[in-house]
């Protein structure tokens, strides 16, 4: 269980680096903006944070781009 550091729009487009043991996550390194809790601080250096690739529920959550 790890920390909700950011969230994206439809649409938006995200370089992926490699994916996890299971398949399911996508890693990807993102500059935080703002942090879920508010009495976390903000790291200055980019951040490597995980995107599950397709929700069980949700469906798709990550497609390639032609």
């Amino acid at each position: 269980d790890g920390q909700i550091v950011f969230s994206l729009e439809y649409g938006t487009e995200v370089d992926t680096f490699g994916v996890d043991a299971s398949g399911l996550w996508r890693r990807v390194f993102c500059q935080c903006t703002r942090v879920a809790k508010q009495d976390v601080p903000l790291p200055s250096e980019p951040v490597e944070a995980w995107i599950m690739e397709e929700h069980p529920s949700l469906g798709p959550l990550l497609r390639p781009v032609d």
